[in-house]
């Protein structure tokens, strides 16, 4: 099902919020591939950590190596949007890797 509405995001949203997650709107003022260029960037540069050997990781890279031609991009749709967000908060500096990583 690929019910991608305003209506029906902003719905989820607010369904997320009344349960207490804080869940916020993003609209799409690019393409996939655009909207991918900054987080992209970071990991490129190596500030960006995943989890060593967490069980989801093989798929999560295959499909971030795959894009913009692979089969499936929600992963690296949502990786987009994390990056998004973080890009507009203040820098707070280098911070350790947590213990795992």
């Amino acid at each position: 099902m690929r019910d991608c509405s305003r209506k029906h995001i902003h719905s989820l949203c607010e369904a997320l919020r009344r349960s207490g997650l804080p869940a916020i709107e993003l609209k799409a003022e690019n393409d996939k591939v655009i909207r991918a260029l900054p987080v992209m960037a970071r990991m490129e540069s190596g500030t960006v950590y995943f989890l060593r050997n967490a069980p989801w990781l093989g798929e999560y890279e295959t499909e971030l190596l795959y894009f913009p031609n692979g089969q499936h991009d929600d992963q690296v749709d949502m990786t987009s949007c994390a990056g998004i967000v973080i890009a507009g908060r203040r820098y707070r500096g280098v911070v350790d890797k947590p213990k795992g990583w």
